[in-house]
């Protein structure tokens, strides 16, 4: 009867190897997950934000103090001439390039 116990559980240990090996389970146990960031508040408290003034106005791209009105404008209008100017001299450059290419390939 030992025997015949044996023989039938080490049949059953084959089959669940065989069915365990087909299914590709991993018997090793999940490792532990990513911890909690120390750092971080679990209960995170944000400032409240400012209330946004009545008197500001549109200048330069942003809202602005009226005071400060012409200052933005004049500001932004230097920027928007310095990059025209930059891509000017960026055409510029390119086609100089483009010249010398052609002429030297003439050659």
């Amino acid at each position: 009867m030992k025997k015949k116990d044996d023989a039938e559980t080490l049949e059953k240990l084959v089959k669940l190897t065989k069915l365990i090996n087909a299914d590709k389970v991993k018997v090793e146990p999940v490792p532990p997950g990513r911890g909690p960031n120390k750092w971080r508040s679990k209960d995170p408290k944000f400032a409240p934000k400012a209330d946004r003034r009545s008197d500001l106005v549109e200048a330069g791209g942003m809202q602005v103090d009226p005071s400060l009105k012409d200052a933005y404008d004049q500001w932004r209008q230097d920027k928007i001439t310095e990059q025209n100017e930059r891509r000017e001299m960026a055409a510029r450059r390119a086609e100089a390039k483009r010249k010398a290419r052609a002429d030297a390939n003439m050659l």
